[in-house]
């Protein structure tokens, strides 16, 4: 949660998603995908934890 947190506050200063320094290069599909589902059904942080 904490790396998901650090890319929504930090990902506006890279071109892309891809582009931005994850430590670990399978966060990039766990943070899409949260970011996806949590839009879609309208969760909050807490509820995607």
């Amino acid at each position: 949660m904490e790396e998901y947190r650090r890319w929504r506050n930090e990902s506006w200063r890279y071109d892309g998603s891809d582009k931005y320094p994850w430590s670990q290069p399978v966060l990039y599909h766990i943070c899409l995908e949260m970011r996806s589902k949590g839009i879609e059904r309208q969760m909050t942080e807490g509820e995607l934890k």
